[in-house]
């Protein structure tokens, strides 16, 4: 079981906020790059989600990037 994510530094932050795509850029600057899907399907939005998107029902993708070894980033993807 993954343990909760640690602060990030600001540096940090800002590369993985910037724009394009994050899994090309975890790719680049580390080896044995993969992603584990942990779920897909089509539900609920949450709460937040639904006034953000107008709709209450999103297809969603939750997946983990890992590299070296260890999970870098834990990411949810919605879709109305």
């Amino acid at each position: 079981m993954l343990r909760p994510p640690e602060p990030i530094d600001r540096r940090l932050r800002a590369w993985l906020h910037s724009g394009g795509s994050l899994s090309r850029r975890i790719a680049a600057a580390y080896a044995g790059f993969t992603v584990q899907r942990t779920a897909q399907r089509s539900g609920p939005a949450r709460p937040d989600e639904a006034r953000l998107l107008g709709v209450h029902r999103v297809h969603l993708r939750e997946v983990v990037l890992w590299a070296e070894g260890r999970p870098l980033v834990v990411a949810r993807s919605v879709l109305p």
